[in-house]
């Protein structure tokens, strides 16, 4: 059985509108909130049912978050002490940017194992 919590299929394509039109606007816009569109599209695309719903979906879904969730508080942490360490400029600071890279995270690691590793 699909969970309650996620959306029509056909939201999917918004949140692929919203992801096409947030990559640009998050590397050309430096204003605060430039973000907001990629962060939406990729939790619309993550929220959104597939064709056919079933409990391999959900487990594969729900395994896909804690796996993203994983990789990136790893990453986000390599990242400060790297930048500490001044072997790097940059760190994974803002909330909204781990967001991004969690949801961008399971995005993919859900769609590979569900469509390329059929096993």
């Amino acid at each position: 059985m699909a969970s309650p919590l996620l959306t029509s299929h056909y939201l999917k394509y918004a949140g692929i509108a919203l992801v096409a039109l947030g990559i640009p606007t998050m590397l050309l816009d430096s204003t605060p909130g430039a973000e907001v569109p990629l962060l939406m599209g990729l939790f619309f695309v993550f929220i959104s049912k597939e064709k056919t719903e079933d409990e391999r979906s959900s487990s594969l879904r729900f395994s896909s978050m804690t796996i993203a969730f994983l990789l990136a508080f790893i990453a986000a942490h390599l990242t400060g002490y790297m930048f500490t360490k001044g072997l790097i400029s940059w760190q994974l600071e803002m909330i909204s940017h781990f967001s991004i890279l969690v949801f961008a995270l399971a995005v993919s690691i859900f769609y590979v194992r569900t469509y390329l590793l059929k096993v």
